[in-house]
């Protein structure tokens, strides 16, 4: 039997927390979550998504840990950068869903991750959010994710309402079948 460690997402920074659990596949709420599709899921999901999803802890693609020695960091970014964002919206003010946007820049062919955006925002108050950093920013140009629903209806909103034109929807896999 292998011990599975948990990692605990509340936690002082610097601390980590870990709960080791007797066995690998072990289900821990059956009336939420029963065996049989516990394990239907990991196959059909795959190692490194189920590992993502159900044990939140991600891995990139060929599994380890991500290497920061492959990425440079820098003081200040090249001044001709074309700014781009991407957005992966929710909307549960104080839940455990998360709006996340990247500010990324380009210049001399080379990518900038120049900030990230993480706040727990209702639909209304996160049209607002990405609406101000659309504006402070001036992204040339901007993706939102629209499986879920809440990132279409910002989209919307930030073109119809807003007059944006430099945003556009990307459809991927609903989180649910992840």
């Amino acid at each position: 039997m292998k011990a599975l460690p948990v990692r605990f997402a509340l936690r002082r920074p610097g601390e980590s927390h870990k709960l080791d659990i007797s066995r690998a596949d072990e289900v821990l709420h059956e009336a939420l979550l029963n065996r049989e599709e516990f394990k239907a899921r990991k196959r059909a999901m795959g190692p490194a998504d189920f590992s993502a999803q159900y044990l939140q802890d991600p891995l990139p693609d060929g599994g380890g840990a991500l290497d920061l020695s492959m990425h440079k960091r820098f003081e200040t970014p090249p001044k001709n950068l074309l700014i781009f964002q991407s957005w992966d919206v929710a909307r549960t003010p104080g839940g455990r869903d998360y709006t996340v946007g990247i500010k990324f820049g380009y210049a001399e062919d080379k990518y900038y991750m120049l900030d990230v955006y993480r706040v727990q925002y209702d639909v209304t108050q996160v049209i607002q959010f990405v609406k101000h950093k659309m504006t402070t920013d001036k992204p040339a140009w901007s993706i939102i994710e629209t499986a879920d629903g809440s990132g279409d209806a910002v989209h919307r909103m930030l073109t119809r309402e807003y007059g944006f034109n430099n945003i556009s929807p990307k459809k991927s896999i609903r989180k649910s079948r992840r």
